[in-house]
């Protein structure tokens, strides 16, 4: 990817001023920013565990290399929403971060991101499909989460039932301890090594 480079170089600078930006005052003519309890058409805990466990979706190949999800503890099943439009903004969940730069949207839209379980790094944004002008930032929290390879981080694009289907290049950050990556459309995402 040609725009991976100059946005990873800036992913550090644009963090820290979102990490800013969550700490002020939430803006509630944009959306609520705090959890809900998922919609019953999300997988739960439980049966994303039961599912990933039986389908072997953790452990996957592509183009000959092997990844492995990341797996977590204490992790908080929950959806966060908030509506953005053209100007972009940040939208935080369970210790990870969406950055959407001015510009990378050109209609408003409700965003959610939904932590699926408890036991992985498994996030799902939605509207599924959502395209994006410029790229954004996406910030998956390592927290509570077992990191074999913290030198080689990727941020992993997964199918609806939990398969890679494809890899981005991403940075971590042992101080934040964030796994960073620029995106350019929704699906479900999760850290690997």
């Amino acid at each position: 990817m040609s725009f991976a480079t100059p946005f990873l170089r800036r992913l550090p600078f644009a963090l820290a001023v979102g990490a800013v930006a969550a700490c002020a005052a939430p803006d509630t003519s944009r959306g609520a920013l705090t959890p809900t309890e998922p919609a019953s058409d999300n997988v739960s805990a439980k049966d994303a565990s039961q599912k990933s466990a039986a389908s072997g979706a953790n452990n996957n190949s592509n183009n000959g290399e092997n990844y492995k999800i990341a797996s977590c503890i204490g992790r908080r099943v929950a959806t966060y929403k908030a509506v953005f439009g053209p100007q972009g903004g940040t939208l935080t969940f369970g210790g990870s971060m969406l950055i959407i730069p001015g510009g990378a949207l050109h209609d408003t839209v409700t965003i959610s991101a939904t932590v699926l379980d408890t036991t992985t790094s498994r996030v799902e944004l939605q509207p599924h499909g959502l395209q994006f002008a410029k790229p954004a930032g996406l910030s998956l929290g390592t927290t509570n989460c077992t990191l074999s390879n913290p030198s080689a981080p990727a941020i992993v694009y997964l199918s609806p039932t939990g398969q890679i289907l494809d890899t981005i290049d991403a940075v971590y950050d042992p101080h934040w301890h964030t796994v960073a990556s620029p995106i350019d459309h929704f699906s479900g995402y999760a850290i690997a090594f």
